[in-house]
């Protein structure tokens, strides 16, 4: 998603997803919208029965990966296993997780910031590890 390699380049954004078809696009606009991209974004479907998937598909030329979480394993809860499942498949030093559901504004500040605004209140919405 950052072709110059500058920038927010060793940030890899995982979003778990299940049924967010009216969310997932939204999300990625406003991703590939900053100033400074993300290295990479991963969404991970959790085996959405509406077009999650197919939408987030539609942004592969933007560096889009999308991943199927598979079956989880006993004791695993779906959100938890497919953020599990992305973090396996980063290429960056820091992952920030992403719900489907928030939006990146844009930011004027010099790279490598991503801004977020959150348009509801935070319940664990995102996260930031570092590798």
């Amino acid at each position: 998603m950052n072709p110059s390699g500058r920038g927010a380049g060793d940030v890899s954004i995982v979003i778990p997803a299940r049924n967010e078809a009216g969310n997932i696009g939204v999300l990625l606009e406003s991703i590939a919208g900053q100033r400074s991209r993300p290295g990479e974004v991963i969404v991970v479907d959790d085996r959405s029965t509406d077009a999650t998937a197919e939408i987030a598909r539609g942004y592969a030329e933007v560096g889009v990966r999308v991943i199927a979480a598979g079956l989880r394993p006993e004791g695993w809860t779906g959100k938890n296993w497919s953020c599990h499942c992305g973090a396996l498949q980063v290429r960056g030093r820091r992952i920030l997780f992403l719900d489907a559901d928030t939006r990146l504004e844009a930011s004027e500040a010099p790279a490598p910031t991503i801004t977020i605004k959150l348009k509801k209140p935070l319940k664990c919405s995102y996260s930031l590890c570092t590798r």
